[in-house]
């Protein structure tokens, strides 16, 4: 306002701007304006300083969150040893970094004095803006790929965290054309919800709420996957059936592992022989692992190998357990005898007396070799199931059994490699109706029919004589760039290759999440939890945020000033 350019009624607004350029040297030899002109650089250089200094603590936040590591500490006090791995990461690369260094220094010198920095953005309020942007953008991510491929299916487990509070994972899986030309089955984690209540109707509507919450269309929903909890499986009440009401294409397909651990369980709870077996291993565990005394005595013996407790659960895991004794039998037996002789309790006596004679028999050398073998297949089949985006092949008489498995709701199976090409011309289009009616909506009858028909033609020239399976037909047919000349087809591969196998996925997330949330970190809250557990368990995505986008979406949440 003190140039006349400037001021309303001015020389500029009276003149109209004419031999404007007379006046402009006038205007730039003010002092006026060279005290704006420093005002304005001075500012850019603070902007582009702060700019790096955001950076340098995004970093430091995706470094702790991707390993899971606590933020904060006692203190929020810098140069104090108990200030938590945030500040003290900061301190350490204030060490190497000029710019940074300046930084920390006015933020030590301000808390020193018992003064408040305008804004240093070290605070425990600016830590969570961080995270929260961060994880924002992660699953901004991730939904954009899950839009892109259009259909997915949803994948939901629960476990009690260590504040007793029950956690639902939710995990989607989708068929996402990543790569030109290729296309990779992604799942992901999106978010941990709180879920007190157990009824089937209850956890159906925090499903349907989260995925709205998320912006997620139920509708594009072409698979479940869960446990074989009654409240979750249940054919009238369960999750599963009250979702199928909502959208009959959102197949349901039964956890794989759960199912393998449950036939397990009941193959060995039906058979005496089995139950005393099992029991008896567990004993021996039990008796070598109350004293430090007697495991001594076995590692002293067996040096490197070691015996195992038993899951009540994963029968996977018992394997662990079987395979030491099996392999040691008789040392073993020699070993107890040895403790025998310590001074035991009553009860301790009976259970080795007990062990023994029963470890002494042809029986449990029987039961020690089939277990060990079953235990063994049984181990390989979890290990298929459970890789990140697994299928199953499965043989079947023809598409139309496939498409009525699939369509009932069972598991995830592939079609038999290259069965197509062994059906009749009728065969082809009575599976094709069969198909076409339950997914209207997303194939044509009469296309998807011809192209069958095509491709069965054309399938020893151009895919060789090796058969296929559906997930390496999907991609071949993305590499010779025939996906417009097979849509239906295309369509039909990538609606089956989302039906999940298993919610490993889900589990693997309570993994991250016990990590996260130890004793030590129990008060943490719903909102935090999720957004350090997406940070971690996708962390990817997280090392490819963009910082800038990051920045200015907190430059705005931190907008105080407003033009009256």
């Amino acid at each position: 306002m003190a140039s006349s350019l400037a001021m309303i009624g001015g020389w500029g607004y009276e003149k109209k701007w004419k031999n404007l350029i007379s006046r402009i040297p006038e205007h730039e030899h003010s002092k006026i304006h060279k005290q704006c002109y420093i005002q304005w650089r001075e500012l850019e250089a603070r902007m582009k300083t702060d700019q790096k200094i955001l950076e340098r603590i995004l970093d430091v936040i995706l470094f702790l969150g991707e390993r899971g590591l606590a933020i904060r500490g006692k203190s929020d006090l810098i140069g104090d040893s108990h200030n938590g791995n945030f500040l003290g990461l900061l301190e350490l690369i204030s060490h190497y970094d000029p710019i940074f260094k300046e930084h920390v220094i006015k933020v030590k010198q301000s808390q020193d004095k018992g003064q408040r920095l305008q804004a240093h953005y070290l605070s425990n309020r600016s830590q969570n803006e961080f995270i929260g942007l961060c994880a924002a953008e992660v699953r901004r991510q991730i939904i954009e790929e899950c839009k892109s491929a259009k259909y997915f299916s949803i994948m939901v487990d629960a476990t009690l965290d260590v504040s007793h509070t029950e956690q639902s994972s939710f995990v989607i899986r989708f068929v996402h054309e990543k790569e030109p030309r290729k296309f990779l089955i992604e799942e992901r984690f999106l978010i941990f919800a709180d879920c007190a209540k157990k009824t089937g109707s209850d956890i159906a509507e925090l499903i349907l709420e989260t995925l709205e919450t998320l912006k997620i269309c139920f509708e594009d929903c072409r698979g479940q996957g869960y446990g074989n909890g009654v409240n979750m499986s249940g054919k009238y009440k369960g999750v599963q059936a009250i979702l199928q009401k909502k959208n009959p294409l959102s197949v349901f397909s039964p956890c794989g592992c759960h199912s393998l651990n449950l036939y397990g369980q009941n193959a060995a709870s039906s058979c005496t022989d089995a139950e005393t077996f099992f029991g008896t291993v567990q004993t021996v565990y039990t008796i070598f692992s109350a004293s430090p005394q007697r495991w001594e005595i076995l590692q002293k013996r067996l040096h490197s190998v070691s015996l195992h407790g038993q899951s009540g659960t994963r029968w996977t895991e018992r394997l662990d357990s079987i395979r030491p004794f099996y392999n040691n039998l008789s040392q073993i037996i020699e070993y107890l005898k040895e403790v025998k002789s310590l001074n035991l309790t009553p009860k301790a006596k009976t259970e080795i007396r007990g062990a023994l004679k029963y470890m002494s028999s042809l029986k449990c050398v029987l039961m020690s070799g089939i277990w060990l073998k079953v235990l063994t297949l049984i181990d390989r089949c979890n290990q298929v199931i459970q890789a990140r985006k697994a299928t199953i092949d499965i043989e079947v008489e023809n598409i139309e059994a496939l498409s009525t498995q699939i369509c009932s709701g069972g598991m995830a199976y592939n079609f038999r490699r290259s069965q197509y090409q062994k059906l009749s011309e009728a065969e082809i289009k009575s599976a094709c109706s069969y198909f076409s009616q339950k997914y209207s909506c997303d194939v044509t009858e009469n296309e998807l029919t011809e192209e069958l028909l095509y491709i069965k033609q054309i399938h020893t020239a151009n895919f060789g004589k090796e058969p296929l399976a559906p997930f390496d037909l999907l991609n071949k047919i993305s590499e010779m760039k025939l996906g417009e000349l097979f849509r239906n087809i295309v369509i039909a591969l990538r609606i089956f290759a989302t039906i999940p196998v298993t919610v490993a996925s889900s589990e693997r997330s309570f993994s991250k999440l016990k990590l996260i949330m130890n004793f030590l970190r129990s008060t943490m809250g719903q909102e935090r939890t999720s957004d350090l557990a997406i940070l971690s368990i996708e962390c990817l995505l997280a090392k490819n945020i963009d910082f800038h986008d990051v920045i200015e979406k907190f430059a705005k949440q931190k907008t105080r000033k407003i033009i009256l």
